[in-house]
């Protein structure tokens, strides 16, 4: 009920008090816990969103869930990405084989801690598990591109992503910038840029770039 409710945003009160209600009757459960940060989120409550993952972690530590969405809110909302790193860390732990968390992780490393070979590492191994995940590729691609300065294995990481993704305009974009600032092949340029624009017509920043 609680997740119905909260997907209206002027019952968020009756949403709190069905998952208060979950909580309890099944104190022990960790998942309601989970529920109710999620929630907290969506209101921009992150100090109550993190107290409750916690209170999940506390009461299920070998749950890759609490973990993961912790390390989530500790990166996009407070911006305390050493210890995000370590949510992440614990919650490939629990599940190694989990590409997403890996992603994630690879994320992270890449955007925000400037750790680059480990999130390299991290991406590869998202795409080991599963080497169909488009935006893992993707990111993967970006990383190659403009921090790595590896061209070629960039390339092949944007058109493994542009052909898994099909409808992802970003990657079309991200190789159309390789192909005319790196490698100079402007023809095959401006067919990645109009592929981008196939896909979104109003995307601003690859109308640009063409």
């Amino acid at each position: 009920l609680g997740n119905l409710l909260h997907e209206q945003p002027e019952r968020s009160g009756e949403a709190e008090e069905a998952y208060r209600k979950s909580i309890s009757i099944a104190p022990d459960s960790s998942w309601p816990w989970v529920s109710l940060g999620q929630f907290y989120e969506k209101l921009a409550r992150y100090s109550d969103a993190e107290g409750a993952y916690l209170k999940s972690i506390s009461l299920e530590p070998s749950a890759k869930w609490p973990w993961f969405h912790l390390g989530t809110l500790l990166s996009e909302r407070l911006k305390l990405y050493d210890r995000a790193e370590a949510a992440f860390r614990q919650a490939a732990e629990i599940d190694p084989g989990a590409a997403w968390i890996w992603a994630k992780l690879g994320a992270l490393l890449h955007e925000k801690l400037d750790r680059f070979a480990e999130a390299e590492e991290a991406y590869r191994r998202a795409v080991s598990i599963d080497t169909n995940y488009g935006w893992a590729w993707a990111q993967l691609g970006e990383l190659l591109h403009e921090k790595l300065g590896r061209y070629v294995e960039a390339e092949d990481a944007y058109r493994k992503a542009t052909s898994l993704a099909p409808d992802y305009a970003w990657p079309w974009v991200q190789l159309g910038d390789l192909l005319h600032e790196k490698l100079s092949r402007d023809r095959e340029a401006e067919e990645a840029y109009r592929n981008a624009l196939l896909i979104d017509s109003d995307y601003a920043f690859a109308w640009g770039q063409l």
